[in-house]
């Protein structure tokens, strides 16, 4: 098994056609994972900590985190 409980990283579909690809190294596979952003109220005052899909490249390591609509 792999990162985060999936087999192996995949592409990320974002839009209708669009696909994720890294910021840093501009790979396209990535494994997924949920988590809680830590706010205390730094971005906005009485902003709740929202549940955040975030997406680890598969290439470098870095993490790409993305709000579910509603969280703004």
């Amino acid at each position: 098994m792999g990162m985060f409980g999936d087999e192996k990283p995949k592409k990320v579909k974002i839009l209708d056609d669009l696909y994720l690809t890294c910021t840093v190294c501009k790979h396209d596979h990535f494994w997924r994972g949920e988590g809680r952003l830590q706010t205390t109220g730094v971005i906005a005052p009485g902003w709740s900590q929202p549940a955040a899909s975030f997406f680890v490249c598969a290439h470098c390591g870095y993490m790409h985190w993305f709000l579910p609509k509603d969280a703004w």
